[in-house]
């Protein structure tokens, strides 16, 4: 393998300084140190060897408002090259199809990328498919989520739905981004000012002033911390932004602030120039912004309050930004910047003192490799890592301009700025990539770089939630009030009466008796537990009343009606065996969902939620979504749910069989304690015969099929039961019972 050396240069990394040779074989760098040789040698006397940059956030040939931006992975990624970046970060922008729809596309246009580049995945709506897609998207190597809190009606996310993004960020290791703009305030602001015949490219800034990112950023903060993920703000322009940023850190929070250079060296004087395509070029979310801001942002970097810099390059033609004339909101957002970020950079920040040549590493290349997951593969120059690698001269100076940049646009928004430091030469995983103002790189030589989930950060996190989640105290039984389980006083009233019931299904090998002669009489209040063997019926009872099936003969009233009218007028609630939540609704969000098909106002579905979530013991979760709860948590959500409508019955059909056996008997306590709460009749399908006897007031024991009622017992234990009742004589008599009765009625049977 041909090897490459390169002599006489001064690594720059970002924690030292030193001089060394870099000995590379392939794409690798294999060795560091003095006097080495190799087949090639590359001359850096003079210069600087610092790891390749990485912008983070770019929009190459990205459709956004009826256009496409102007450069696409080919011209955009040399312009990369020629500025000493080697690897893009761009942002994948689903449609209707999906995500991995949307991935693939990206993967076609990137397959034009002179540079490696890499994925962000944009979250630009909320539903099961976009839930069920994104640990897909993940395993394709993509360990981000970007959220727009702005561009009303297009890209936005609501809060609930960023809620829901976050949270299932935090399940699968991935880290949201934000685009930090209150995008209702700005709709306002937009119309109010075309409405008064303010419509130039200046009002773009009046639109969106700093209050609104800093509001956007504190709220995203917020969000991030209540689901225990780690967050990314993109371009912050303000100190507002910064502020909550830093405040947050300060905290503890694991938050990343990314300013972009053009906000660190151009200001909002730009917008009113009297050349309306001038200003137009100069058109990007955030705007620029008055020059008081750019020292705090500054001061961040250099203090490790931001951590990165980036260009958000979404470059437009001039004749694109012709599409806003007579409306501002018209003209499509964005600017150029991959060639220019890292020389203006270094003139505006090392060469002035603000950062250091090791600051301006960390910030450009380090940093960003490390908060996504990929260092020290990139951003770093040490063995074992790519060979991607700047030779930087710092004395080398140029005069920006559109004539002579490697853009596809025809302006620059640094136009006229003189520079001092660039890259001699840029070397991409071991080849020379850029030499002397040519790029060297063919069309289509870049590679995807996988990001594994689940960095640092997020398990750091991960760990801390878990260490501080709340907690619920577990007391003695003898440590609560009497009465506090106390067992409800049974209205004597027929709420359920089954005469000659049978019910014969006909399937392909001939009719099968399910249920045969069924006799039952439930009161109002009682608990009543069907048991016995697989298949003997007892769900298909419980669903007869439920009016999902229909008997064959005989008749059922429920609460004086049909099973029909008594499923219409929401007489009973039906817990099923799996939780049955819908996992992109948060806990809440499931409770609700009867209310809204009843169209039960806002503010009552809200007080009804509160009530039910603190009968089941679940008060304060209903933000959470149902990955984030245990199974027997889940569960007791799912009660709260067929308690929403407040019926007078709860049909249950073995809602704790697939919980171990200490949740189960946490369960059955709650169970107890929200039935003497609320004085429901409760039908409870089960096949345990301890959990039957320590529940019910009687015991329905079926035989098998055809499903018959063997036997009823009555279980009179009192009206105050905790689990210590199990080892009473009495209780284990009746348990002798049932057990008896299912022995019997099964020999009987059979």
């Amino acid at each position: 393998m041909a090897t490459k050396v390169i002599k006489g240069g001064t690594i720059i990394a970002a924690d030292r300084t030193y001089k060394a040779d870099v000995l590379i074989e392939g794409d690798i760098i294999a060795q560091i140190g003095t006097d080495l040789s190799g087949d090639e040698i590359i001359d850096a006397t003079g210069c600087y060897l610092m790891p390749g940059g990485i912008d983070p956030h770019t929009h190459l040939e990205m459709p956004f408002m009826g256009t496409h931006s102007s450069d696409d992975f080919d011209t955009g990624t040399a312009a990369a090259l020629a500025g000493g970046t080697t690897m893009v970060v761009d942002f994948v922008l689903p449609g209707a199809d999906g995500l991995l729809a949307a991935l693939q596309d990206w993967f076609q246009k990137a397959g034009k990328a002179r540079t490696d580049y890499s994925f962000h995945m944009a979250i630009t709506g909320w539903n099961k498919q976009i839930f069920d897609e994104m640990p897909k998207v993940v395993e394709r190597g993509i360990n981000t989520f970007k959220h727009f809190m702005a561009y009303k009606g297009a890209l936005m996310v609501d809060d609930d739905e960023m809620f829901a993004s976050f949270t299932r960020c935090a399940e699968i290791g991935a880290m949201p981004l934000v685009h930090a703009e209150n995008g209702d305030v700005v709709a306002h602001l937009q119309q109010k000012l075309l409405a008064e015949g303010n419509n130039g490219p200046e009002a773009h800034g009046y639109s969106r002033p700093p209050e609104v990112e800093g509001e956007a950023a504190n709220r995203a903060i917020m969000i991030a911390d209540q689901a225990g993920v780690p967050l990314y703000i993109v371009h912050v322009s303000c100190e507002q932004a910064h502020e909550a940023i830093r405040r947050a850190r300060q905290k503890g929070m694991r938050v990343y602030g990314e300013p972009l250079v053009q906000h660190l060296t151009l200001d909002e004087s730009e917008y009113k120039n009297k050349d309306w395509d001038y200003a137009a070029r100069r058109v990007m979310s955030p705007p620029f912004r008055d020059k008081s801001h750019q020292d705090g942002l500054w001061a961040g970097l250099a203090s490790g309050s931001l951590q990165v810099v980036a260009t958000d390059h979404c470059a437009f033609t001039t004749e694109q930004k012709r599409f806003g004339v007579g409306d501002f909101t018209k003209i499509p957002n964005g600017t150029g910047g991959l060639e220019d970020r890292m020389p203006v950079l270094w003139t505006r920040g090392v060469r002035t003192g603000r950062l250091t040549p090791n600051e301006f590493v960390a910030v450009t290349s380090t940093n960003i490799a490390r908060i996504l997951n990929i260092y020290p593969r990139k951003g770093a120059i040490l063995p074992g890592s790519d060979a991607d690698i700047v030779i930087w001269d710092p004395e080398a100076s140029k005069v920006i301009s559109a004539k002579t940049q490697k853009s596809a646009i025809d302006y620059n928004v640094f136009e006229g700025i003189e520079v001092t430091g660039l890259p001699r030469i840029t070397l991409s995983r071991g080849q020379i990539a850029y030499k002397d103002g040519e790029v060297l790189a063919p069309t289509g030589s870049g590679r995807f770089v996988e990001r594994e989930a689940n960095a640092p950060a997020n398990r750091a996190l991960s760990t801390w939630k878990e260490l501080t989640a709340p907690r619920k105290v577990e007391r003695d039984p003898k440590n609560i009030p009497a009465g506090a389980q106390s067992m409800p006083n049974a209205t004597p009233k027929n709420v359920i009466d089954v005469k000659d019931l049978s019910l014969v299904f006909q399937t392909n090998d001939g009719p099968v008796n399910a249920l045969s002669n069924i006799n039952l009489a439930v009161n109002g209040g009682e608990f009543v537990s069907f048991i016995g063997p697989s298949g003997c019926g007892k769900t298909t009872l419980l669903r007869v009343i439920a009016d999902l099936e229909q008997p064959t003969s005989g008749t059922i009233s429920v609460n004086s009606m049909t099973p029909s009218e008594a499923r219409q007028n929401r007489a009973y609630g039906y817990v099923f065996q799996a939780a049955a939540l819908y996992p992109w609704r948060t806990i809440g969000g499931n409770i609700s969902l009867p209310l809204e098909v009843m169209s039960v106002p806002k503010a009552e579905r809200a007080s009804r939620i509160a009530k039910n979530l603190e009968l089941v013991n679940l008060a304060g979760f209903e933000k959470k979504f149902p990955w984030q709860l245990s199974g027997g948590m889940q569960q007791r959500a799912s009660i709260a749910r067929a308690l929403s409508f407040d019926p007078d019955m709860l049909l249950m059909d073995e809602p704790f069989g697939a919980l171990d056996e200490i949740v189960r008997d946490h369960l059955n306590e709650e169970l107890l304690k929200l039935w003497a709460k609320t004085q429901k009749t409760v039908i409870f399908v089960t096949h345990s015969i301890p959990e039957a006897v320590f529940l019910s007031t009687k015991i329905v024991v079926m035989s098998p099929r055809p499903g018959r009622i063997h036997e009823i017992i009555d279980c009179n234990l009192g009206t105050e039961r905790t689990l210590d009742i199990r080892e009473t004589p009495e209780f284990l008599e009746i348990a002798h019972r049932v057990r008896e009765g299912l022995r019997h009625g099964h020999s009987y049977d059979e």
